[in-house]
């Protein structure tokens, strides 16, 4: 695979196919420098990653990869540069986190719930006018679990009980049915626009 960026050799970022004629991720001269630190943890990071393509992040410990991922989905925010996704610029947190999911490479240390189907459906809104609501959300959740292959595991299932590679599909499972929920009407397949993920969590995922 051919490099498509760098921070001063301290990591490389990859692609596995050929360039396209429009980059649906961009990230242009990103510099970060954690608040109240003299210490530079990113300097003038800039990549682009065609839409539908697969991009690895590789690099020492302390690199920076973590928090390139961090600020991919909306996590922290660049010191310096700009993230543009799908043509739209990434301004605050907020713009970034409805569109990105983040799938950990430990997620059983981020399980809130004792079932699966609890933590699919954590913090569903409980109102009666919010019944269309919990319909189409109950929808994704379907629809989230038969493309993550976890329709055969009992919903009761302990979350922390599964096997690794479950936990990881469980966690994209959870991105599946809650991002970008003020768009509810689209097709779960469509959302999020993008996956950051740690190591090994793609490889689980996809099975």
């Amino acid at each position: 695979m051919a490099p498509i960026a760098s921070s001063g050799e301290r990591f490389l970022c990859c692609w596995s196919a050929a360039a396209c004629h429009s980059d649906y991720l961009q990230v242009k001269r990103v510099s970060f420098k954690p608040p109240g630190t003299e210490a530079t943890i990113l300097n003038n990071v800039s990549f682009s990653l065609p839409e539908k393509r697969l991009g690895l992040i590789t690099g020492r410990s302390g690199s920076g990869k973590t928090t390139l991922l961090q600020m991919l989905a909306g996590l922290a925010s660049p010191t310096q540069g700009s993230i543009v996704l799908g043509g739209t610029k990434g301004d605050t947190t907020v713009s970034l986190t409805a569109k990105v999911g983040l799938v950990f490479q430990f997620p059983e240390r981020y399980f809130l719930t004792d079932s699966i189907l609890e933590e699919l459906s954590f913090g569903w809104p409980s109102k009666k006018e919010d019944f269309f609501s919990r319909q189409l959300l109950a929808m994704r959740v379907q629809a989230a679990v038969a493309a993550t292959g976890l329709a055969s595991i009992s919903w009761n299932t302990n979350p922390r009980a599964l096997s690794d590679g479950f936990k990881r599909r469980l966690a994209l499972a959870v991105q599946l049915v809650t991002c970008d929920f003020t768009a509810a009407h689209e097709d779960y397949v469509s959302c999020p626009s993008l996956f950051v993920a740690g190591p090994h969590a793609r490889a689980a995922a996809a099975g």
